[in-house]
Protein backbone atom coordinates (compact mmCIF):
# COMPACT_ATOMS: atom_id res chain seq x y z
CA UNK A 1 0.00 0.00 0.00
CA UNK A 2 2.85 2.36 0.86
CA UNK A 3 4.46 1.72 -2.55
CA UNK A 4 1.18 2.44 -4.35
CA UNK A 5 0.78 5.66 -2.36
CA UNK A 6 4.30 6.77 -3.31
CA UNK A 7 3.69 6.10 -6.97
CA UNK A 8 0.42 7.99 -6.84
CA UNK A 9 2.12 10.90 -5.07
CA UNK A 10 4.83 11.04 -7.76
CA UNK A 11 2.21 11.05 -10.51
CA UNK A 12 0.29 13.86 -8.83
CA UNK A 13 3.53 15.77 -8.36
CA UNK A 14 4.13 15.74 -12.10
CA UNK A 15 0.61 16.93 -12.78
CA UNK A 16 0.56 19.62 -10.12
CA UNK A 17 4.09 20.93 -10.25
CA UNK A 18 5.00 20.43 -13.92
CA UNK A 19 5.47 23.98 -15.21
CA UNK A 20 6.92 23.59 -18.71
CA UNK A 21 4.29 24.37 -21.33
CA UNK A 22 4.17 25.14 -25.04
CA UNK A 23 1.36 26.97 -26.83
CA UNK A 24 -1.16 24.57 -28.34
CA UNK A 25 -0.17 25.57 -31.89
CA UNK A 26 3.32 24.06 -31.37
CA UNK A 27 2.79 20.31 -31.52
CA UNK A 28 3.49 17.03 -33.32
CA UNK A 29 3.34 17.18 -37.13
CA UNK A 30 3.37 20.99 -37.33
CA UNK A 31 4.85 22.95 -40.22
CA UNK A 32 7.33 25.75 -39.56
CA UNK A 33 7.91 28.47 -42.14
CA UNK A 34 10.86 27.74 -44.38
CA UNK A 35 13.68 30.28 -44.91
CA UNK A 36 12.61 32.36 -41.92
CA UNK A 37 13.59 32.37 -38.28
CA UNK A 38 10.82 30.66 -36.32
CA UNK A 39 9.89 31.77 -32.84
CA UNK A 40 9.43 29.05 -30.25
CA UNK A 41 7.86 30.22 -27.01
CA UNK A 42 6.17 29.00 -23.88
CA UNK A 43 6.00 29.06 -20.09
CA UNK A 44 7.86 27.50 -17.19
CA UNK A 45 9.12 28.43 -13.74
CA UNK A 46 10.53 31.96 -13.41
CA UNK A 47 14.24 32.39 -14.13
CA UNK A 48 14.59 28.85 -15.42
CA UNK A 49 16.99 27.75 -18.14
CA UNK A 50 15.29 26.46 -21.30
CA UNK A 51 16.97 24.36 -23.97
CA UNK A 52 15.40 23.77 -27.38
CA UNK A 53 16.91 21.20 -29.72
CA UNK A 54 15.93 21.14 -33.38
CA UNK A 55 17.73 19.61 -36.35
CA UNK A 56 21.02 18.90 -34.57
CA UNK A 57 21.27 22.31 -32.94
CA UNK A 58 20.67 23.52 -29.39
CA UNK A 59 19.17 26.91 -28.52
CA UNK A 60 19.02 28.28 -24.99
CA UNK A 61 17.33 31.05 -23.05
CA UNK A 62 16.13 31.89 -19.54
CA UNK A 63 12.52 32.61 -18.63
CA UNK A 64 11.56 35.98 -17.20
CA UNK A 65 10.05 36.77 -13.81
CA UNK A 66 6.60 35.66 -15.01
CA UNK A 67 7.93 32.38 -16.40
CA UNK A 68 7.61 33.47 -20.04
CA UNK A 69 10.34 32.57 -22.52
CA UNK A 70 10.99 32.72 -26.25
CA UNK A 71 13.80 32.06 -28.70
CA UNK A 72 14.27 31.82 -32.45
CA UNK A 73 15.30 28.82 -34.54
CA UNK A 74 17.67 29.45 -37.40
CA UNK A 75 16.18 29.71 -40.89
CA UNK A 76 16.11 26.36 -42.67
CA UNK A 77 14.97 25.18 -46.13
CA UNK A 78 11.76 23.35 -46.93
CA UNK A 79 11.74 19.64 -46.30
CA UNK A 80 13.93 19.65 -43.20
CA UNK A 81 12.23 17.35 -40.69
CA UNK A 82 13.11 16.88 -37.04
CA UNK A 83 11.73 16.42 -33.58
CA UNK A 84 11.44 19.66 -31.59
CA UNK A 85 12.68 18.98 -28.06
CA UNK A 86 12.06 21.56 -25.33
CA UNK A 87 13.52 20.89 -21.90
CA UNK A 88 14.41 22.28 -18.51
CA UNK A 89 16.56 20.58 -15.89
CA UNK A 90 13.54 18.53 -14.77
CA UNK A 91 11.06 18.40 -17.66
CA UNK A 92 10.96 17.65 -21.35
CA UNK A 93 8.42 18.08 -24.17
CA UNK A 94 8.96 16.40 -27.54
CA UNK A 95 7.06 17.55 -30.63
CA UNK A 96 7.52 14.83 -33.21
CA UNK A 97 7.79 15.02 -36.99
CA UNK A 98 8.03 18.80 -37.34
CA UNK A 99 8.75 19.91 -40.92
CA UNK A 100 9.77 23.10 -42.71
CA UNK A 101 7.50 24.34 -45.50
CA UNK A 102 5.11 27.13 -46.47
CA UNK A 103 2.65 28.16 -43.75
CA UNK A 104 -0.62 29.87 -44.69
CA UNK A 105 -3.22 31.21 -42.28
CA UNK A 106 -6.74 30.47 -43.56
CA UNK A 107 -9.38 32.84 -42.17
CA UNK A 108 -12.88 34.14 -42.66
CA UNK A 109 -16.44 32.99 -42.14
CA UNK A 110 -18.46 29.94 -43.16
CA UNK A 111 -17.29 29.58 -46.76
CA UNK A 112 -13.72 29.18 -45.51
CA UNK A 113 -14.86 27.16 -42.51
CA UNK A 114 -16.86 24.66 -44.63
CA UNK A 115 -15.12 21.32 -44.25
CA UNK A 116 -14.38 18.63 -46.81
CA UNK A 117 -16.46 16.27 -44.69
CA UNK A 118 -19.49 18.47 -45.28
CA UNK A 119 -19.20 17.95 -49.05
CA UNK A 120 -19.49 14.16 -49.21
CA UNK A 121 -21.63 14.23 -52.34
CA UNK A 122 -19.26 16.61 -54.15
CA UNK A 123 -15.84 15.18 -53.29
CA UNK A 124 -16.61 11.56 -52.41
CA UNK A 125 -13.63 10.16 -54.36
CA UNK A 126 -11.17 12.64 -52.87
CA UNK A 127 -12.36 11.89 -49.35
CA UNK A 128 -11.72 8.18 -49.89
CA UNK A 129 -8.25 8.32 -51.42
CA UNK A 130 -6.61 11.55 -50.21
CA UNK A 131 -3.21 10.86 -48.67
CA UNK A 132 -0.42 13.41 -48.51
CA UNK A 133 1.98 13.88 -45.60
CA UNK A 134 3.25 17.03 -47.31
CA UNK A 135 -0.03 18.82 -46.58
CA UNK A 136 -0.68 19.38 -42.88
CA UNK A 137 -3.35 21.37 -41.11
CA UNK A 138 -4.50 22.49 -37.70
CA UNK A 139 -7.98 23.84 -36.89
CA UNK A 140 -8.59 26.45 -34.19
CA UNK A 141 -11.64 25.94 -32.02
CA UNK A 142 -14.36 28.59 -32.02
CA UNK A 143 -13.67 30.93 -29.14
CA UNK A 144 -14.27 34.53 -28.05
CA UNK A 145 -12.42 36.79 -25.64
CA UNK A 146 -12.75 40.40 -24.52
CA UNK A 147 -8.95 40.73 -24.31
CA UNK A 148 -6.05 39.23 -26.33
CA UNK A 149 -5.24 35.65 -25.33
CA UNK A 150 -1.77 34.11 -25.31
CA UNK A 151 -2.91 30.61 -26.26
CA UNK A 152 -5.40 29.25 -28.73
CA UNK A 153 -7.84 26.39 -28.21
CA UNK A 154 -7.62 23.65 -30.80
CA UNK A 155 -10.46 21.79 -32.51
CA UNK A 156 -8.22 19.53 -34.61
CA UNK A 157 -4.53 19.05 -33.84
CA UNK A 158 -1.89 19.22 -36.56
CA UNK A 159 -2.60 16.35 -38.96
CA UNK A 160 -1.33 15.12 -42.28
CA UNK A 161 -3.89 14.53 -45.02
CA UNK A 162 -5.37 11.03 -44.83
CA UNK A 163 -8.84 9.62 -45.54
CA UNK A 164 -9.38 9.78 -41.76
CA UNK A 165 -8.35 13.42 -41.29
CA UNK A 166 -9.33 15.21 -44.49
CA UNK A 167 -12.97 15.55 -43.47
CA UNK A 168 -11.90 18.04 -40.77
CA UNK A 169 -10.03 20.31 -43.20
CA UNK A 170 -11.48 23.46 -44.74
CA UNK A 171 -12.43 22.58 -48.31
CA UNK A 172 -11.16 25.85 -49.80
CA UNK A 173 -7.92 25.55 -47.84
CA UNK A 174 -7.44 21.93 -48.86
CA UNK A 175 -7.79 22.55 -52.59
CA UNK A 176 -5.56 25.61 -52.26
CA UNK A 177 -2.90 23.53 -50.52
CA UNK A 178 -3.15 20.60 -52.94
CA UNK A 179 -2.45 22.76 -55.97
CA UNK A 180 0.28 24.66 -54.14
CA UNK A 181 2.01 21.49 -52.98
CA UNK A 182 1.86 19.98 -56.48
CA UNK A 183 3.49 23.06 -58.00
CA UNK A 184 5.94 24.03 -55.26
CA UNK A 185 6.91 20.49 -54.20
CA UNK A 186 7.35 21.60 -50.60
CA UNK A 187 5.28 20.88 -47.49
CA UNK A 188 2.25 23.16 -47.03
CA UNK A 189 0.97 24.02 -43.57
CA UNK A 190 -2.58 25.33 -43.08
CA UNK A 191 -3.50 27.16 -39.89
CA UNK A 192 -7.30 27.28 -40.11
CA UNK A 193 -8.99 29.85 -37.90
CA UNK A 194 -12.51 30.91 -38.89
CA UNK A 195 -16.13 31.09 -37.76
CA UNK A 196 -19.32 31.25 -39.82
CA UNK A 197 -21.62 34.28 -39.90
CA UNK A 198 -19.06 36.70 -38.50
CA UNK A 199 -18.33 40.28 -39.53
CA UNK A 200 -14.88 41.65 -40.28
CA UNK A 201 -15.04 43.87 -37.17
CA UNK A 202 -14.87 40.77 -34.96
CA UNK A 203 -11.53 39.83 -36.55
CA UNK A 204 -9.85 43.23 -36.06
CA UNK A 205 -8.01 44.27 -32.90
CA UNK A 206 -9.09 47.24 -30.83
CA UNK A 207 -6.15 49.27 -32.14
CA UNK A 208 -7.13 48.33 -35.68
CA UNK A 209 -10.64 49.67 -35.06
CA UNK A 210 -9.50 53.14 -34.01
CA UNK A 211 -11.03 54.59 -37.20
CA UNK A 212 -14.38 53.09 -36.20
CA UNK A 213 -15.44 54.65 -32.87
CA UNK A 214 -18.88 53.08 -33.15
CA UNK A 215 -17.32 49.63 -32.78
CA UNK A 216 -15.09 50.66 -29.91
CA UNK A 217 -18.08 52.17 -28.08
CA UNK A 218 -20.13 49.05 -28.81
CA UNK A 219 -17.45 46.82 -27.33
CA UNK A 220 -17.09 48.98 -24.20
CA UNK A 221 -20.84 48.77 -23.67
CA UNK A 222 -20.97 45.02 -24.22
CA UNK A 223 -17.95 44.42 -21.98
CA UNK A 224 -20.04 45.67 -19.05
CA UNK A 225 -22.54 42.87 -19.65
CA UNK A 226 -21.18 39.43 -20.42
CA UNK A 227 -24.64 38.39 -21.60
CA UNK A 228 -24.28 40.70 -24.60
CA UNK A 229 -20.88 39.44 -25.74
CA UNK A 230 -21.04 37.13 -28.76
CA UNK A 231 -19.02 36.20 -31.83
CA UNK A 232 -19.95 39.48 -33.55
CA UNK A 233 -18.77 41.70 -30.74
CA UNK A 234 -15.91 43.81 -32.14
CA UNK A 235 -12.42 42.31 -31.68
CA UNK A 236 -13.46 39.19 -29.75
CA UNK A 237 -12.42 36.77 -32.49
CA UNK A 238 -9.16 38.57 -33.07
CA UNK A 239 -8.46 38.31 -29.35
CA UNK A 240 -9.21 34.60 -29.10
CA UNK A 241 -8.42 33.16 -32.53
CA UNK A 242 -5.78 35.44 -34.10
CA UNK A 243 -3.79 37.12 -31.32
CA UNK A 244 -2.43 33.76 -30.02
CA UNK A 245 -1.02 33.05 -33.51
CA UNK A 246 0.93 36.28 -33.97
CA UNK A 247 4.21 34.71 -32.78
CA UNK A 248 3.91 32.13 -35.55
CA UNK A 249 5.94 32.73 -38.71
CA UNK A 250 3.67 32.56 -41.76
CA UNK A 251 4.03 33.02 -45.49
CA UNK A 252 0.69 34.73 -45.89
CA UNK A 253 -3.09 34.66 -45.49
CA UNK A 254 -5.99 33.37 -47.56
CA UNK A 255 -9.30 34.97 -46.60
CA UNK A 256 -12.96 34.32 -47.48
CA UNK A 257 -15.41 36.66 -45.75
CA UNK A 258 -17.79 39.53 -46.42
CA UNK A 259 -21.27 38.03 -46.51
CA UNK A 260 -21.93 39.20 -42.95
CA UNK A 261 -21.01 42.78 -43.87
CA UNK A 262 -23.39 43.14 -46.84
CA UNK A 263 -25.76 45.20 -44.68
CA UNK A 264 -22.95 47.78 -44.27
CA UNK A 265 -21.23 47.78 -47.66
CA UNK A 266 -19.99 51.37 -47.68
CA UNK A 267 -18.23 50.86 -44.36
CA UNK A 268 -16.55 47.72 -45.72
CA UNK A 269 -14.50 49.88 -48.09
CA UNK A 270 -12.45 51.02 -45.11
CA UNK A 271 -13.13 48.12 -42.72
CA UNK A 272 -11.64 45.40 -44.93
CA UNK A 273 -8.36 47.22 -45.70
CA UNK A 274 -8.15 48.03 -41.99
CA UNK A 275 -8.26 44.29 -41.23
CA UNK A 276 -5.40 43.60 -43.65
CA UNK A 277 -3.29 46.46 -42.27
CA UNK A 278 -4.12 45.46 -38.69
CA UNK A 279 -2.92 41.90 -39.10
CA UNK A 280 0.23 43.02 -40.87
CA UNK A 281 1.01 45.51 -38.10
CA UNK A 282 0.68 42.83 -35.43
CA UNK A 283 2.80 40.23 -37.24
CA UNK A 284 5.53 42.83 -37.90
CA UNK A 285 6.54 40.87 -40.98
CA UNK A 286 6.06 43.55 -43.61
CA UNK A 287 3.32 43.39 -46.20
CA UNK A 288 2.98 39.62 -46.26
CA UNK A 289 0.72 38.20 -49.01
CA UNK A 290 -2.99 38.57 -48.35
CA UNK A 291 -5.12 36.70 -50.90
CA UNK A 292 -8.89 36.83 -50.71
CA UNK A 293 -12.06 35.59 -52.36
CA UNK A 294 -14.51 38.08 -53.84
CA UNK A 295 -18.12 37.33 -52.90
CA UNK A 296 -19.81 34.86 -55.19
CA UNK A 297 -23.30 35.13 -56.68
CA UNK A 298 -26.21 34.66 -54.31
CA UNK A 299 -29.84 35.74 -54.04
CA UNK A 300 -32.50 36.91 -56.43
CA UNK A 301 -31.74 36.99 -60.15
CA UNK A 302 -33.02 40.35 -61.41
CA UNK A 303 -34.47 41.10 -64.84
CA UNK A 304 -33.45 44.79 -64.91
CA UNK A 305 -30.41 46.81 -63.75
CA UNK A 306 -30.61 47.38 -60.01
CA UNK A 307 -28.80 48.54 -56.90
CA UNK A 308 -26.97 45.87 -54.93
CA UNK A 309 -25.30 45.70 -51.51
CA UNK A 310 -23.45 42.55 -52.54
CA UNK A 311 -22.01 44.44 -55.49
CA UNK A 312 -20.88 47.23 -53.19
CA UNK A 313 -19.03 44.71 -51.01
CA UNK A 314 -17.44 43.19 -54.13
CA UNK A 315 -16.37 46.69 -55.12
CA UNK A 316 -14.87 47.22 -51.66
CA UNK A 317 -12.94 43.98 -52.04
CA UNK A 318 -11.68 45.08 -55.46
CA UNK A 319 -10.48 48.40 -54.06
CA UNK A 320 -8.46 46.57 -51.41
CA UNK A 321 -6.20 45.47 -54.27
CA UNK A 322 -4.58 48.89 -54.04
CA UNK A 323 -2.83 47.55 -50.94
CA UNK A 324 0.57 46.06 -51.63
CA UNK A 325 0.93 42.29 -52.05
CA UNK A 326 -2.77 41.48 -52.34
CA UNK A 327 -4.68 39.40 -54.88
CA UNK A 328 -8.34 38.46 -55.37
CA UNK A 329 -10.07 35.36 -56.70
CA UNK A 330 -13.27 36.31 -58.58
CA UNK A 331 -16.03 33.71 -58.14
CA UNK A 332 -19.31 35.17 -59.45
CA UNK A 333 -19.57 32.30 -61.94
CA UNK A 334 -19.35 29.69 -59.17
CA UNK A 335 -22.24 30.84 -56.98
CA UNK A 336 -25.70 29.43 -56.43
CA UNK A 337 -28.78 31.70 -56.23
CA UNK A 338 -30.38 29.74 -53.38
CA UNK A 339 -27.26 28.67 -51.49
CA UNK A 340 -24.91 31.14 -49.82
CA UNK A 341 -22.32 28.35 -49.62
CA UNK A 342 -21.20 27.45 -53.18
CA UNK A 343 -20.37 23.78 -53.57
CA UNK A 344 -17.48 24.49 -55.96
CA UNK A 345 -14.85 24.87 -53.28
CA UNK A 346 -12.20 23.20 -55.45
CA UNK A 347 -12.40 25.91 -58.10
CA UNK A 348 -12.28 28.61 -55.42
CA UNK A 349 -9.27 27.09 -53.67
CA UNK A 350 -7.44 26.59 -56.95
CA UNK A 351 -8.08 30.20 -58.00
CA UNK A 352 -6.50 31.33 -54.74
CA UNK A 353 -3.57 29.02 -55.48
CA UNK A 354 -3.26 30.53 -58.96
CA UNK A 355 -3.01 33.97 -57.34
CA UNK A 356 -0.26 32.74 -55.03
CA UNK A 357 1.68 30.94 -57.75
CA UNK A 358 1.72 34.07 -59.92
CA UNK A 359 1.88 36.94 -57.43
CA UNK A 360 3.85 35.37 -54.57
CA UNK A 361 6.00 32.64 -56.08
CA UNK A 362 6.23 33.98 -59.65
CA UNK A 363 5.87 30.50 -61.13
CA UNK A 364 2.94 31.28 -63.42
CA UNK A 365 3.29 33.84 -66.19
CA UNK A 366 -0.32 33.83 -67.38
CA UNK A 367 -2.97 35.91 -65.62
CA UNK A 368 -4.17 34.38 -62.38
CA UNK A 369 -7.20 36.68 -62.17
CA UNK A 370 -9.97 37.65 -64.55
CA UNK A 371 -10.25 40.96 -66.45
CA UNK A 372 -10.39 44.14 -64.39
CA UNK A 373 -11.34 47.55 -65.77
CA UNK A 374 -8.64 50.20 -65.53
CA UNK A 375 -9.91 52.98 -67.82
CA UNK A 376 -13.07 54.26 -69.49
CA UNK A 377 -13.60 57.07 -71.98
CA UNK A 378 -16.79 58.65 -73.32
CA UNK A 379 -17.07 59.23 -77.07
CA UNK A 380 -20.40 60.81 -78.00
CA UNK A 381 -23.05 58.09 -77.48
CA UNK A 382 -20.54 55.37 -76.59
CA UNK A 383 -18.38 54.46 -73.61
CA UNK A 384 -15.14 52.60 -74.26
CA UNK A 385 -13.81 50.32 -71.52
CA UNK A 386 -10.24 49.04 -71.26
CA UNK A 387 -9.10 46.06 -69.19
CA UNK A 388 -6.09 44.56 -67.48
CA UNK A 389 -5.57 40.78 -67.18
CA UNK A 390 -6.63 40.34 -70.80
CA UNK A 391 -3.39 40.44 -72.76
CA UNK A 392 -4.71 37.80 -75.17
CA UNK A 393 -8.08 39.49 -75.43
CA UNK A 394 -11.51 39.26 -73.85
CA UNK A 395 -13.89 36.35 -74.34
CA UNK A 396 -17.69 36.17 -74.21
CA UNK A 397 -19.21 32.82 -73.30
CA UNK A 398 -22.37 33.08 -75.38
CA UNK A 399 -23.66 35.09 -78.32
CA UNK A 400 -23.54 38.51 -76.66
CA UNK A 401 -22.27 40.18 -73.51
CA UNK A 402 -24.83 40.07 -70.71
CA UNK A 403 -25.25 42.02 -67.48
CA UNK A 404 -23.83 45.25 -68.92
CA UNK A 405 -25.83 48.44 -68.41
CA UNK A 406 -25.40 52.09 -69.36
CA UNK A 407 -26.88 55.34 -68.02
CA UNK A 408 -26.97 59.10 -68.55
CA UNK A 409 -26.93 61.76 -65.83
CA UNK A 410 -30.48 60.80 -64.83
CA UNK A 411 -29.00 57.62 -63.29
CA UNK A 412 -31.47 55.37 -65.12
CA UNK A 413 -29.65 52.28 -66.29
CA UNK A 414 -30.60 50.30 -69.40
CA UNK A 415 -29.18 47.06 -70.69
CA UNK A 416 -26.61 47.91 -73.37
CA UNK A 417 -25.10 46.51 -76.52
CA UNK A 418 -21.40 45.73 -76.37
CA UNK A 419 -18.74 45.17 -79.01
CA UNK A 420 -15.43 43.59 -78.03
CA UNK A 421 -12.16 44.56 -79.69
CA UNK A 422 -9.27 42.64 -78.09
CA UNK A 423 -9.08 44.04 -74.51
CA UNK A 424 -11.58 46.85 -75.08
CA UNK A 425 -15.38 46.93 -74.97
CA UNK A 426 -17.49 49.54 -76.75
CA UNK A 427 -20.81 50.04 -74.95
CA UNK A 428 -23.92 51.86 -76.18
CA UNK A 429 -27.73 51.84 -76.07
CA UNK A 430 -30.42 53.44 -78.18
CA UNK A 431 -32.10 54.42 -74.90
CA UNK A 432 -29.11 56.49 -73.72
CA UNK A 433 -27.89 59.18 -76.12
CA UNK A 434 -25.50 60.92 -73.72
CA UNK A 435 -24.02 58.17 -71.56
CA UNK A 436 -21.92 58.86 -68.49
CA UNK A 437 -21.68 55.51 -66.69
CA UNK A 438 -21.46 51.76 -67.25
CA UNK A 439 -22.04 48.91 -64.83
CA UNK A 440 -21.23 45.23 -65.31
CA UNK A 441 -22.54 42.30 -63.27
CA UNK A 442 -23.97 44.79 -60.81
CA UNK A 443 -26.47 42.69 -58.86
CA UNK A 444 -26.49 40.29 -55.93
CA UNK A 445 -26.54 37.26 -58.20
CA UNK A 446 -24.94 37.92 -61.63
CA UNK A 447 -24.26 34.22 -62.08
CA UNK A 448 -24.83 34.32 -65.85
CA UNK A 449 -22.40 37.21 -66.41
CA UNK A 450 -20.25 36.01 -69.28
CA UNK A 451 -17.14 38.17 -69.68
CA UNK A 452 -13.89 36.21 -69.27
CA UNK A 453 -10.26 36.26 -70.34
CA UNK A 454 -8.63 33.54 -72.43
CA UNK A 455 -7.64 31.68 -69.24
CA UNK A 456 -11.33 31.12 -68.55
CA UNK A 457 -11.38 33.44 -65.54
CA UNK A 458 -14.38 35.76 -65.04
CA UNK A 459 -14.21 39.54 -65.09
CA UNK A 460 -14.68 41.23 -61.76
CA UNK A 461 -17.99 43.17 -61.46
CA UNK A 462 -17.50 46.92 -61.76
CA UNK A 463 -19.08 50.31 -62.20
CA UNK A 464 -17.63 53.54 -63.62
CA UNK A 465 -19.91 55.78 -61.53
CA UNK A 466 -19.84 56.55 -57.80
CA UNK A 467 -23.54 57.32 -57.30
Amino acid sequence: MKKIFCLLFCFLSIVVFGQLRLPNIIADNMVLQQKKTNKIWGWCNPKEKITVNFYHKNYQTISNDEGEWALYLSALPAGVTSNLIVSTSTEKIICKNVVLGEVWLCGGQSNMEWKMGGLQNVYADELKIASNNQIRFVVADRSISTSPKDNITIEKNWSTITPYSIGHCSAVAYWFAKKMQTNLQVPIGLVISNWGATGAESWISQTGLKKFPNYINTKKKEDTSTNQINKNTPSVLFNAMIAPLINLSIKGVIWYQGESNTDRPIEYKTLFPSLINDWRSHWKNGDFPFLFVQLSSYGKITESPCESNWSLVREAQSKALTLNNTAMAVTIDLGEPDNIHPFKKKEIGERLANCALEKVYHLVKSESSGPTIYKHTIQKNKIILQFNNAKNGLVIFGTKLTHIAIAANDKKFFWAEATIKHNRIIVQSKNVLNPVAVRYAWSDCPISANLFNTNGLPASPFRTDSW
